[in-house]
């Protein structure tokens, strides 16, 4: 049986780590009865891993559009037909190409494509706007294709399904599953802390945008003592202000850049957290909500519906567009203690729902080679 998992379309992001992990599972179904080939993306933290000769094929998918789109319309075409592909699974994307042969798997964390009233589209800029409108045609057309969508959440089906006008009992959800490289950390600060962790990419729709206006609120009801933690460096977080007006003193005084950071490595980042910080206008299933209740830190996430459908009371909610009250809300979590047990005690229930990471790779592999008995018998993980 030869199946390919396409990686292609991560680089950056929440992504990177989900599929680190699910590529340590695959490592283990090297005896059974499959060959495995890889698309992975030209530049980003996959490509810089040791996957050559693990495989039976590892493909490069460009990094610029136009480089892509005929290597993946041309070449990957040829690749597929060569090694007689039998299945793809596209890892967060929109699928590749395929002849109706081809069972083609894709698991969806486009929130982008389903979410038209959001908050996203007023304050994104007309050129980007354009840019991801155009996308998203591209992205609706690959997916109407898949023989099955995998979605995150039953609110990212419906979406979907109305999105794409894709039919509903074709998209299967299946949560994410926590990441193997986080564990509770072995002390909390008991005492009123803040600092705050952001870990996110600085595309517009997550909002760091708005964290300088939120400092100086918090500042004006005097509060000095605070560092916002980002996982981005320093300058690619200025430049992404654009034209904004700031005070470089309050962006040496209260942030903390760290810098992208490998998914084998995220600890480092929540070692320096007392509360994780969420202020995105579009998710499917951030990273962010799981890891904060396995490290056991409390967790501030923008009031939309995918947060309050996924988090339900572990978390304290905000509008991110609304700078003041953001403030508030991060003074007032900072000081009641009672509330942050609170929070993190819920989480910790939300994450006893959650499947197991080798039982989500299982549900995945169902779902792209069939039922479970032949998965039983063909890929049965051999557990360590």
């Amino acid at each position: 049986m030869n199946v390919l998992f396409d990686l292609g379309a991560i680089k950056t992001g929440g992504g990177v780590q989900l599929a680190v992990n699910f590529l340590s599972l695959l490592d283990r179904q090297k005896e059974n009865n499959i060959n495995i080939f890889l698309v992975i993306p030209e530049i980003g933290e996959l490509s810089n891993l040791s996957l050559r000769g693990k495989y039976s094929g590892v493909f490069v998918s460009p990094n610029s559009f136009i480089k892509r789109f005929f290597f993946e319309y041309g070449h990957l075409q040829y690749l597929i037909r060569r090694h007689k592909i039998q299945h793809i699974f596209t890892f967060f994307g929109s699928g590749l190409p395929h002849s109706k042969s081809v069972r083609s798997v894709v698991t969806v964390a486009y929130p982008i494509i389903c979410y038209p009233e959001s908050d996203y589209w007023n304050y994104a800029g007309m050129k980007e706007q354009a840019y991801i409108r155009c996308l998203n045609i591209l992205r609706r057309s690959r997916l109407k294709k898949a023989s099955s969508i995998i979605a995150e959440t039953t609110v990212m089906q419906a979406r979907l399904a109305r999105s794409v006008k894709y039919p509903m009992e074709k998209i299967c959800v299946i949560p994410p599953a926590p990441s193997q490289y986080v564990e509770p950390l072995l002390v909390r600060r008991r005492v009123p802390s803040r600092r705050f962790l952001f870990i996110s990419g600085i595309n517009s729709h997550k909002n760091l945008w708005r964290l300088p206006a939120i400092a100086e609120c918090m500042l004006a009801r005097g509060i000095e003592e605070f560092v916002f933690v980002l996982t981005c460096t320093r300058e690619s977080y200025v430049k992404s202000l654009k034209k904004a007006i700031i005070s470089e003193e309050l962006i040496d005084t209260h942030f903390t850049f760290l810098g992208s950071i490998p998914p084998q490595r995220i600890m480092e980042a929540y070692n320096q957290a007392d509360i994780v910080v969420s202020l995105s206008d579009l998710e499917s299933f951030s990273n962010n909500y799981m890891e904060a209740w396995a490290v056991r830190l409390p967790l501030v996430v923008s009031d939309r519906d995918f947060a309050r459908n996924i988090c339900a009371d572990s978390a304290l909610y905000v509008d991110p567009h609304r700078p003041k009250d953001v403030a508030e809300q991060l003074i007032l979590i900072s000081e009641d203690l009672y509330l942050q047990d609170r929070l993190v005690k819920a989480g910790e229930e939300r994450l006893s729902f959650l499947l197991s990471p080798q039982k989500r790779f299982s549900r995945i592999m169902t779902e792209l080679l069939g039922n479970e008995e032949e998965l039983d018998n063909n890929i049965r993980l051999r557990h360590t």
